[in-house]
């Protein structure tokens, strides 16, 4: 009987996780549809906007992108093309700042 109790807690823990996906996704849907019903019926106005841009994207969003990958689950492999990633990226930026420089040394 206890196997049967453990595969149906494994059962229950992998549809959770798939439906999971789903859940978020309507629960954005249904922010989105009420941020935009708030705005239609004038909840929202003009002078509230900016406001709110600085709060989503100077709390919001930072807070959502350590969340994710707070609970990211990274093996070695990954790490590999993680660090190959940002070695890649570091020297792009780093190469058109130098060509920026030289083309206005100003």
């Amino acid at each position: 009987a206890m196997a049967a109790d453990e595969r149906g807690d494994d059962f229950e823990v992998e549809l959770h996780k798939d439906l999971q996906q789903y859940i978020d996704f309507t629960t954005n849907c249904g922010f989105l549809l009420f941020g935009f019903l708030l705005r239609r019926l004038g909840f929202i106005k003009d002078v509230h906007l900016p406001g709110m841009q600085v709060l989503i994207f100077t709390l919001c969003l930072p807070m959502l992108m350590v969340g994710v990958l707070w609970t990211a689950h990274i093996d070695q492999q990954v790490l590999k093309v993680l660090g190959a990633s940002a070695l890649t990226n570091t020297l792009w930026t780093l190469g058109a700042v130098l060509v920026a420089r030289r083309a206005d040394p100003t």
